[in-house]
């Protein structure tokens, strides 16, 4: 479990956990799979941030990016690219505001365009507690 120690430091132990592990699996002890450290969980967080449409939580409609927006827009350097990085970057400010973006790539190669496919690469810093921690995640959307 994480918490806090004299309001300075983060510790993860590895007897409890933290979160759900997101996409659902089945874990070790018969339930869903669980994050034991509060690195993963936020990893965790970001990929069901990012991946939830605006509307579909209950009793959040707020929560979310709006990327299924550009599912059958033309994929193009500019548009869609940058409406995703948008997207990405308000929903992290408003929901997870001790993640840092410092950089967002967003891209497509010629096979991923005919599968209407982008690849997003999310560079992030964890600003908590006094602890600073660079991380990234891939998704593909």
């Amino acid at each position: 479990m994480a918490y806090e120690l004299q309001k300075k430091f983060i510790i993860d132990t590895q007897d409890k956990s933290v979160g759900v592990s997101l996409p659902f699996t089945k874990g070790n002890n018969g339930f869903f799979a669980v994050t034991y450290t509060t690195k993963e969980q936020i990893k965790s967080d970001l990929k069901n941030l990012i991946l939830t449409n605006r509307g579909e939580r209950v009793m959040q409609p707020e929560f979310g990016c709006n990327l299924r927006q550009a599912i059958f827009e033309q994929i193009d350097e500019g548009g869609v690219y940058e409406f995703i990085q948008n997207e990405i970057e308000t929903s992290i400010q408003r929901w997870l505001p001790f993640v840092i973006v410092n950089n967002i790539v967003v891209d497509s190669d010629a096979n991923s365009k005919d599968n209407n496919r982008i690849s997003v690469k999310l560079d992030y810093t964890l600003s908590f507690a006094g602890n600073n921690s660079r991380d990234s995640l891939n998704i593909t959307v």
